[in-house]
């Protein structure tokens, strides 16, 4: 079966059953497994008109069809009586929704709508939400009240009146009808005085306007049935075009009057519905074999009602994206019936078998399937209480294992911060152990050496009489050092002057060829300039040798000037042998610069 028809835009999603929901199956099952065994064994049994009362094996399974079927869109479906609206305005969201799976679906659904929505600010949705019966309708309402949509319930009344009005259009009179002929004073309204045709315009066109006002700033949900859809096809027509549809009941719906709209039909696996829609045998009109078919479509639900069929991989947005889009590229995962388990034995076992009445009436089927169900449900709420019991010991367990760790992660603390107090305490003082260490070092290196002196000292006290000449001994010696050193700082000194007269000589010398070289350079210069440009006149030509003349002259000048200065400073410091005082003296009262270092005693 193929759960995608981008053709006729009709997309089947795959549904589960929760636990709660398996659960009713099993008792129902617990209920009708004598009455259904009887009827795939053919051996029904005949009750004469004593028995009337009592239900026949028929009845009873056309009672187990009813009732799984119930119980695959929500299990509240399965209480006969009415329902108070208020107990459904009052039972939390939660409660609803984690009861079935197709509630869930329908959340995620319209949670993946208002994001879309969100996104695109300029796209409001119009949706239609199609249940079997108006008591399905309840609860979905009971979801969807105090959402993001405004509701509009066409069917059965609405658990709560929010007020919310779905602006119309007025219908337009044609222009050949009366009313559109030009106003005349006689026409005209006594209140306003405007002609009649122009006041019921504005308000038309107030009317509209305010509709497309409402349209494009609100996300509306309708709500109805498929049996009050295709009994009125006309039910949604005032609120076309639509976006979207998503439907409770997985077989055909009417066409609407707007033609093809996306639908999104919710259909729980390998249940008796899909059976029916993938074997095709929807529109059989033959009681008998309807009864057969649905006697099969039952058997086939039992046999495979413990797989799980999960649904988590299905990406409900791209899905939803793909739908308004019209994007053919995405498909949901084919609808495949499930393997039969053809060992009778084995899928009429319920899983919590108890004892039931053979002969039912329809009072008596009641107060089994509720003693069956309160069974179950005390059995539920004992293991609940052991499960709770456990969970309250392991959380006590949990609880002190979480208060020792504390206490050792406290400890841990202060001993590692103990440790650290210790370990900067250790470092401080390894750190004076090393200056002691390094001040003992010095200590006993001075110690030796006062005791060395010390010793010799002693030497020298330990015999006074050679005292005196120990010392003039030492005398001695140290006059003859202080000698020796003296001439060899009187060599040095003449030495450091001999070569200080050189360098004198040497740089004057060496000042007096850069002075000639640069007067040279000069004369070339203008030698080259003159030879380049030679003299038109006899006068230029006398100017310049007297310039010359006037250069030469005061070249001489230096020249006498320096070799005065040479003389004097040969004569100032001669280089004669001088006793020691002497040459310090010269040595000290220079006037001289000099960069040659000086030796003196």
């Amino acid at each position: 079966m193929n759960s995608t028809a981008h053709s006729t835009k009709q997309f089947y999603l795959p549904i589960g059953l929760t636990a709660f929901q398996k659960d009713l199956v099993e008792i129902l099952l617990n209920l009708h497994k004598h009455s259904f065994e009887s009827e795939l064994q053919n051996t029904d049994i005949v009750k004469n008109e004593q028995t009337y009362p009592q239900l026949s094996t028929k009845q009873l399974n056309y009672m187990f069809d009813s009732h799984i079927r119930s119980i695959a869109n929500h299990p509240f479906l399965l209480v006969d009586h009415y329902m108070p609206g208020q107990f459904l305005k009052l039972e939390s969201t939660e409660n609803l929704v984690n009861a079935s799976l197709k509630l869930q679906i329908l959340q995620k659904l319209l949670l993946c709508l208002v994001d879309k929505s969100h996104k695109d600010n300029s796209k409001f949705l119009k949706l239609v939400i199609i249940a079997h019966s108006v008591k399905e309708l309840d609860l979905i309402e009971g979801l969807l009240l105090g959402s993001k949509f405004k509701i509009k319930r066409l069917s059965g009344t609405s658990l709560h009146d929010e007020k919310h009005k779905f602006p119309k259009i007025l219908p337009t009179p044609s222009n050949n009808s009366p009313t559109s002929s030009s106003p005349s004073l006689s026409s005209s309204n006594s209140y306003t005085g405007y002609p009649k045709d122009d006041y019921d315009y504005s308000i038309r066109r107030q009317l509209k306007r305010q509709r497309t006002q409402a349209l494009k700033s609100e996300n509306w949900i309708f709500l109805t049935t498929t049996t009050h859809l295709t009994n009125d096809n006309t039910l949604l027509s005032n609120y076309t075009p639509l976006d979207l549809v998503i439907s409770f009941d997985p077989f055909n719906l009417p066409v609407f009057q707007q033609g093809i709209v996306p639908t999104i039909k919710l259909l729980v696996k390998d249940s008796p519905d899909h059976y029916i829609l993938n074997h095709g045998l929807g529109d059989v009109v033959d009681h008998d074999l309807k009864y057969k078919n649905m006697v099969k479509s039952i058997s086939h639900f039992l046999q495979n009602r413990n797989i799980d069929n999960n649904t988590n991989n299905i990406d409900y947005n791209a899905f939803i994206d793909a739908i308004l889009n019209e994007d053919t590229t995405f498909q949901l995962p084919d609808i495949k019936l499930s393997r039969e388990n053809k060992d009778v034995s084995i899928y009429m076992t319920p899983k919590f078998e108890e004892k039931v009445l053979l002969e039912l009436d329809w009072k008596s089927y009641q107060t089994e399937l509720m003693k069956l169900t309160m069974n179950r449900l005390n059995t539920l709420t004992s293991i609940s209480n052991e499960n709770e019991s456990a969970i309250l010991n392991e959380r006590s367990i949990e609880t002190e294992r979480q208060n020792n760790i504390d206490r050792l992660k406290g400890e841990t603390g202060a001993m590692f911060k103990q440790f650290q107090d210790n370990e900067k305490v250790s470092n401080e003082a390894e750190k004076k152990l090393e200056r002691i260490t390094t001040e003992q070092t010095k200590l006993e290196e001075k110690l030796t050496k006062l005791r060395e002196k010390k010793a010799n000292l002693e030497e020298l006290l330990s015999s006074p009489e050679d005292k005196s000449t120990a010392f003039e001994l030492l005398q001695k010696e140290l006059q003859g050092q202080l000698s020796r050193l003296h001439e060899i700082n009187e060599q040095r000194s003449k030495e450091c002057e001999g070569l200080r007269n050189l360098y004198q000589m040497k740089s004057t010398s060496a000042a007096t060829k850069s002075a000639e070289l640069d007067a040279t350079k000069k004369l070339l210069e203008e030698s080259q300039k003159s030879k380049a440009k030679p003299s038109l006149t006899l006068e230029s030509t006398l100017l310049t040798e007297a310039q010359l003349s006037r250069e030469l002259e005061s070249i001489r000048s230096q020249n006498r000037f320096l070799n005065n200065y040479i003389s004097k400073m040969t004569s100032d410091y001669d280089l004669t042998n001088t006793s020691s005082t002497a040459s310090v003296e010269r040595s000290r009262i220079r006037s001289t610069r000099s960069s040659t270092p000086s030796y003196t005693g």
